[in-house]
């Protein structure tokens, strides 16, 4: 999680939220409105649209915060929804409260990236991209880095995996798997986390050039002890179902009906997971 230091000082917020419920505080406090009550600066800049998993991915960490996931697992290769419970509903709620009721996010400011670097939102969640973009965009604002909130479930975060893959079908398949390991070189993760920003997924690597560089990275990796990192599921369904799930999520986000409603909330997940099942039964992973 991302969070502005100028706007922490001048809202009198001494450290960023560890829970859902510090959050909400902090975003109430952080929040701007304009003289009909109108939100001109975001407390927490929510993914309400965008490229479609993604959406899905965001609303997981609040999911995971109430000890659950998307897709859960029930055995080898095998999975079924697992967001149609009181987890579903506590994530799903905590954006519509946001909206709604405390009113600080809006549809009607910048969102994500763009807003952040602006100075138009003091929080959000994102990858470590963002480090690169706030030295490139706007050098001169303060801000802190801390792991996202938790809940009765924990703290835990996405873990995505993304792999080069050699075919079977290959035609050079020895070359290609050279290539592979060659890329994988220590040397190559310490440029993509100088460079690009982003960081790769292997243990022993010494990152400290680029910590002295910029230690943002090392605020993005220092994780508290018990904070989880959950992987993708290696399933064939997995991008349909978050796929799926996200063009829905938008949808509900725009439904202030359904705010503190349990039992429309509720049938809303159950349709939801159906939907997911019926992909992973498709499958023939469900």
């Amino acid at each position: 999680m991302f969070y502005n230091l100028d706007d922490y000082a001048a809202a009198g917020i001494t450290k960023p939220p560890t829970t859902l419920d510090e959050l909400m505080e902090n975003a109430k406090k952080l929040t701007k409105y304009d003289a009909n009550g109108k939100v001109t600066h975001s407390g927490i800049s929510l993914r309400l649209s965008g490229q479609g998993s993604g959406i899905a991915e965001k609303w997981e960490i609040f999911l995971f915060a109430g000890g659950a996931r998307v897709m859960e697992s029930t055995g080898p290769g095998k999975w079924k929804a697992g967001f149609n419970n009181d987890a579903g509903y506590n994530a799903l709620n905590f954006y519509l409260n946001a909206l709604y009721k405390y009113k600080v996010d809006s549809f009607d400011v910048q969102h994500d990236e763009a807003s952040f670097v602006a100075g138009i939102a003091s929080q959000f969640n994102r990858e470590t991209y963002i480090i690169g973009s706030m030295k490139k965009n706007a050098p001169d604002k303060k801000f802190g880095i801390t792991q996202v909130v938790g809940g009765p479930g924990g703290r835990a975060t996405n873990l995505n995996v993304d792999a080069m893959v050699v075919p079977t079908s290959g035609t050079h398949k020895t070359i290609a798997w050279d290539f592979c390991k060659y890329l994988q070189a220590d040397k190559y993760a310490v440029q993509m986390m100088r460079d690009v920003g982003w960081t790769v997924s292997k243990k022993g690597v010494d990152y400290s050039s680029v910590y002295a560089m910029e230690p943002h990275f090392k605020q993005a990796l220092d994780r508290p002890k018990g904070f989880k990192l959950f992987v993708s599921h290696p399933a064939v369904s997995w991008a349909e179902v978050y796929t799926n799930l996200a063009s829905a999520l938008t949808v509900a986000y725009t439904d202030a009906s359904l705010m503190d409603n349990k039992p429309k909330i509720m049938a809303w997940l159950a349709a939801q997971a159906d939907v997911a099942n019926k992909v992973l039964e498709k499958n023939k992973e469900f």
